[in-house]
């Protein structure tokens, strides 16, 4: 049965769902199949908080370019444009991320759980990052409900809670998922990405500074990496910072990676 409920949230319906001798059948005994669906359930909420990031900076640079202050569009003026810049340039790494994570359950079922999980996690970061500055981007007319740009930041902030919270994603991501291998995944992800430096011999003018920009970030990632690995009772305490670390740094990956293909 349904029952319509009554909140405080008034730009959406909510209802309560109660099943009372539901028919229902065992889809499986396997526990296995239960870890795989919360697995590609991360990946597709990283890929809806992509969605929905984009949608809200369309909607900042919409508004930027209508809302008018001293004769001039705000979008013109330089601190706006440093804003919508930087939701940009936060997101657009965020999209080969995504789809590295849906990649990985084709072709790479070891790196598929870390990855969608980590997936997850950083769109969360970054979802709240643009929803926030997005607002802002509206000034005063963020929080009128006419723009919707209010409700988005108070629906982006359940982003890095529920399907997993991204302070228990930033431990298992140290923990599980990098000392209980002593780091040997991470290793083989770091390897892949020196591998992509090393074998980019064709390159336009503006390619090498890239790559050595990759370079050096899988540099910093290893001194992490090492940092834990001999230090590993300090792991909680840099757990989400190296969570985030490796996050930018294989969302520039799979950028740089697409940069090399198109040339």
């Amino acid at each position: 049965t349904r029952s319509s409920l009554s909140t405080i949230d008034v730009t959406q319906s909510v209802c309560e769902l109660s099943f009372d001798q539901s028919p229902a059948c065992l889809v499986s005994s396997n526990p296995e199949l239960v870890w795989q669906t919360i697995y590609r359930g991360r990946a597709i909420q990283a890929a809806d908080t992509l969605g929905a990031a984009q949608y809200m900076l369309d909607q900042a640079v919409a508004y930027s370019l209508d809302r008018k202050q001293f004769n001039r569009v705000i979008g013109s003026f330089q601190a706006v444009k440093h804003m919508c810049a930087e939701m940009a340039s936060q997101l657009e790494p965020c999209r080969a991320f995504v789809w590295y994570a849906g990649h990985a359950f084709d072709e790479s079922t070891d790196d598929a759980e870390r990855t969608s999980c980590h997936a997850k996690a950083h769109l969360a970061e970054v979802g709240q990052f643009v929803a926030k500055t997005s607002t802002e981007v509206h000034g005063g007319m963020g929080f009128i409900e006419e723009t919707g740009a209010a409700q988005h930041m108070r629906d982006a902030r359940i982003l890095p809670i529920y399907e997993g919270t991204n302070g228990i994603q930033a431990l298992d991501f140290i923990g599980r998922k990098c000392l209980r291998d002593q780091g040997e995944g991470i290793s083989q992800l770091l390897t892949e990405m020196r591998q992509t430096v090393e074998s980019q011999t064709d390159q336009t003018q503006s390619t090498p500074l890239l790559l050595a920009a990759l370079q050096k970030t899988v540099e910093q990632c290893q001194l992490a990496l090492d940092h834990v690995l001999a230090q590993p009772q300090k792991a909680p305490f840099v757990a989400f910072q190296f969570m985030m670390l490796f996050g930018n740094s294989v969302a520039y990956w799979q950028l740089m990676k697409l940069a090399c293909a198109a040339q």
